[in-house]
């Protein structure tokens, strides 16, 4: 069981307007034309002052990826458990309410990353960005199968600095396995399932069962 300060979301978005993503003043990086990447938490320093609990020093790390595919229609977020929903795992449709404000982005995020929290209606935690830029950028080399060396002649770094940065990361987030790399920049998952949402299979009744098969 892991405490909610150590659940840390890998979030990609999908289609998302790049002036609605600027205004969130979060860091993002981008994958693909269409795919961007942050690596959030919930800041649970603005609500200390409500609470006497402590923060966790637990070393794990639960890595949750929450992938949001923007779609400006009324209604767009979908709603409850789909098939595409696993433990670590979740596939959703936002539209601009969702990421219009930093308040109402980081609601959300709490929402469908934390589904044991619990906060009074008056109150929200925004989230913070985990990683760096340059160290999302450094992690997004390694997955590529760049060395350290590799990447620090690639970003005009040494190699040293570069180790450092992966050091860090592995601090942030957990170690930094293949399958780590691969959740924090892959982007098969929201591809998939934005052309199975288009391209159902025939007879299907909807995208979950589509998805399920």
């Amino acid at each position: 069981m892991h405490n909610a300060e150590d659940v840390v979301t890998v979030l990609k978005l999908m289609n998302v307007p790049s002036a609605l993503q600027e205004k969130l003043q979060l860091p993002y990086f981008q994958i693909s034309s269409q795919v961007s990447l942050m690596v959030l938490r919930l800041n649970f320093d603005a609500l200390r002052f409500k609470t006497s609990a402590q923060g966790s020093n637990a070393r794990s790390r639960q890595l949750r990826e929450v992938n949001l595919i923007f779609d400006d229609q009324p209604g767009s977020l979908t709603d409850g458990p789909s098939a595409a929903d696993q433990a670590d795992l979740l596939v959703k449709h936002v539209g601009t309410p969702h990421v219009s404000s930093f308040e109402a982005f980081s609601t959300l995020i709490a929402d469908l990353s934390y589904a044991d929290l619990q906060l009074s209606g008056d109150f929200w935690l925004p989230v913070q960005s985990v990683l760096s830029y340059r160290e999302i950028e450094v992690l997004h080399h390694v997955y590529n199968g760049l060395s350290s060396k590799q990447v620090a002649d690639e970003l005009s770094l040494s190699a040293r600095t570069v180790e450092l940065h992966r050091q860090n990361c592995s601090k942030k987030i957990g170690t930094i396995s293949p399958r780590t790399l691969s959740k924090l920049f892959s982007s098969t998952t929201i591809e998939a399932f934005k052309w199975r949402a288009a391209n159902p299979p025939k007879g299907s009744a909807n995208i979950d069962t589509a998805l399920a098969s």
